[in-house]
């Protein structure tokens, strides 16, 4: 690393300022285009339709000529605030564009990150706590090996390996390229974890070895972008990293990738993905690690298998080594050390460590009731023996009791299943989530609920100036005339009748607004034509600003959400939608004051204005934003009426996290393993619940 690197200055966030200056040039480019346009085909068009080609003395625009120096001193100074803007905003750009510095502080700083995310996600793990060696089998046949073909030499035979042989010597000897095959819940993802844990503090001692790197591949099939493009983006977004700096590390083969959950994308998307790893892994030659279950994997590599060094696939547990693991816990689980002698069929369940780790959660300290030999019954068993032991022991029992938490898991399950989700947001929820029946109920009600809302805010309003009657009438034709308004507004920019589409950036279409510009000279000539020319050119202007901005302006939802807190979409949405209310209500008030002021004379009180601009910007506020709270928030009301899901969604989720029934990921949940998730989703609805053994004396939890 050159000296000139690490003297360079720092810059890794524009600051909060910066984004201020760059919002105002746009706003003030997009409003003073605006108005200027409009301003000038009035004049054009009422100098051009006058006898004498001048501007009449009574004409309202006259008064911009008679006072041009206030015309010109206040033009002046828009321009030079717009100038300054666009020069800020412009430096500010060109400044966090420009490479940053890989510095030995940020390396440092991004391995304790990284040791400390992987030690928390061990400790989640319900694998984890098995500590029992798992066996490993090399499977040649798994990867693409271009030398054999070239040679035509035979494909060599699985080959169990060594005892005591760990998953970093399997790395080493596979020079860095590695592919995990096992069965659901074998401890693939917990060996990566391992992997990823040891090659972090390799990197800590060693500064040459790149730092490793472990990130979802089910993100990838949303835009099936090219892998390193993929890596560049979710590396920044999980890890927390400056995109330019990531950009950099990446290009500089300072990350070595743990790509796990190949199996939990879209089984059309697998074999796609296969290719796109293979593409980057020949570009870069760089180390690589991917981590998929075994059936998924061979059906997506029917047509090209991954070109890596080494396939392993993780072996199940030995019934000696469960049973001799036991022996070591002692007495609270010599019930389930019984219980192995009397029923193979719950021995060799064991010798998965996921459902080992199940069995020595639920059953340490107490007596196994009698379990079933058939391997599914036994499996549903253990299941249900697990869950209602978390709930028991863990979490608020009185307010979340079993079959609440059951019924509520179980349409969570269903739901992810159906959307091939496997992280849920609390945001993203959508009205398929409703029974069919019910849909059509929750579209009448999303049109009526800005009834209810705008109705109320303008009668209110209007009622303190005009009267009761006056301000009953205002209320109730906003209301009506809103709430069909927004959502046509809605569906032409999603295209989806009902589909609640988040507000979680704003920004300038400037395409959408030329278009918006060409409407509004339409629409003032067509006033002009029926209602006289001046009519025509107020009418033009009003069309121009207020088509523009809701043409023009656009909202933007993010397609990644690691980084979020639970529901920050909707909150995001919400203070976007309030914020476009108050600005637009207070500019188009004020600005709508002043212009219709110079066209029909200065006769209309400040707050008729005001009252108007309160209307257009409750209209903005739900088109950029609201209107998806109100949508999302009458979702939920559904959903919890019809005893689906909770309304306090939140709390409940936190507390299935902390009974081990779900895992936090960034500001979404997942199921702590995906065959606890498939048992929820199979759930019979028309079987009763387990219910919870009480001991005598003990008294069950009203619910």
């Amino acid at each position: 690393m050159s000296e000139q690197q690490h003297t360079t200055p720092r810059q890794y966030e524009v600051p909060w300022w910066v984004h201020f200056c760059r919002w105002l040039w746009k706003c003030t480019g997009f409003l003073g285009t605006s108005v200027i346009l409009a301003l000038a085909v009035n004049v054009v068009s009422t100098w051009l339709t006058t006898s004498k080609g001048a501007l009449p003395d009574d004409a309202p625009l006259h008064l911009l000529v008679v006072f041009w120096p206030i015309t010109v001193s206040v033009g002046c100074c828009l321009l030079l605030l717009a100038v300054l803007f666009w020069v800020i905003s412009q430096r500010a750009t060109s400044t966090s564009e420009s490479p940053l510095p890989i510095t030995p502080q940020d390396r440092t700083r991004l391995v304790k990150r990284l040791r400390l995310r992987y030690e928390q996600m061990l400790q989640q793990s319900l694998q984890g706590a098995v500590q029992i060696e798992l066996g490993l089998m090399s499977r040649p046949t798994a990867i693409q090996n271009s030398a054999l073909l070239a040679l035509r030499l035979p494909e060599q035979a699985d080959q169990v390996l060594p005892a005591h042989t760990s998953i970093v010597d399997v790395y080493e000897r596979a020079n860095q390229e590695l592919l995990i095959l096992g069965e659901p819940g074998a401890g693939k993802s917990t060996l990566l974890l391992e992997l990823a844990h040891a090659l972090v503090a390799q990197a800590d001692q060693d500064a040459t070895s790149p730092l490793p790197v472990l990130l979802p591949l089910s993100t990838w099939v949303t835009k099936q972008p090219p892998l390193q493009d993929w890596l560049i983006e979710q590396f920044a977004l999980i890890y927390d990293v400056h995109r330019t700096l990531s950009r950099q590390w990446i290009e500089a083969k300072l990350v070595l990738p743990l790509l796990d959950g190949l199996d939990e994308m879209d089984e059309a998307a697998r074999p796609a993905c296969v290719v796109a790893i293979n593409t980057y892994h020949r570009e870069h030659l760089s180390p690589l690690v991917v981590c998929s279950r075994t059936s998924e994997y061979e059906q997506a590599t029917l047509h090209e298998r991954l070109a890596l060094d080494t396939a392993v696939v993780v072996q199940p547990l030995l019934s000696a080594e469960v049973n001799a693991y036991l022996a070591t816990l002692g007495k609270p689980l010599a019930a389930l050390h019984t219980a192995f002698k009397k029923n193979p069929t719950l021995l060799e369940l064991a010798t998965t460590p996921l459902m080992l780790q199940i069995l020595i959660l639920t059953y340490t300290g107490t007596t196994v009731r009698q379990l079933s030999q058939k391997a599914p019954d036994l499996q549903r068993q253990i299941w249900e023996a697990f869950i209602e032991r978390m709930i028991e022991h863990k979490g608020n029992r009185a307010r979340y009791p079993l079959d609440r938490t059951c019924s509520w898991l179980q349409f969570l399950a269903q739901y992810m299943r159906q959307q091939n989700q496997t992280i849920f947001f609390l945001e993203l929820l959508q009205s398929d989530a409703l029974p069919k029946p019910h849909r059509n109920l929750y579209r009448w009600s999303i049109v009526l609920v800005p009834l209810l809302v705008v109705g109320p805010v303008v009668g209110t309003v209007a009622g303190l100036f005009y009267g009761l009657t006056s301000g009953l009438f205002y209320g109730l034709t906003s209301g009506l005339f809103v709430g069909p308004v927004v959502g046509l507004i809605r569906w032409l920019r999603t295209h989806q009748e009902s589909e609640i589409q988040l507000a979680e950036k704003l920004s300038i279409s400037w395409e959408r607004y030329l278009y918006s510009l060409l409407g509004g000279l339409v629409v003032g000539l067509l006033f002009g034509l029926l209602f006289g020319l001046t009519s025509g050119l107020g009418g033009g202007l009003n069309a121009v600003l207020i088509g523009g901005l809701v043409v023009g302006l656009e909202s933007e939802q993010f397609s990644e959400r690691q980084t979020f807190t639970p529901n920050e979409g909707i909150k995001r949405s919400f203070k976007n939608g309030l914020w476009s209310l108050l600005f637009f209500g207070l500019l188009i008030g004020l600005l709508y004051g002043l212009i219709n002021g110079l066209l029909f004379g200065l006769t209309f009180e400040l707050f008729v204005w005001l009252v108007f601009g309160l209307f257009v910007g409750l209209l903005f506020g739900l088109i950029n934003g609201l209107y998806a709270v109100l949508q999302h928030y009458t979702l939920r009301f559904w959903l919890w009426s019809l005893r689906l899901f909770p309304l306090k969604a939140v709390p409940f989720l936190e507390d299935a996290t902390a009974r081990i029934l779900l895992r936090r990921v960034g500001g979404g949940y997942k199921f702590t393993h995906g065959l606890l998730m498939d048992y929820f989703a199979d759930l019979d609805t028309t079987s009763p619940v387990p219910a919870t053994e009480t001991q005598p004396g003990q008294q069950s939890p009203p619910w």
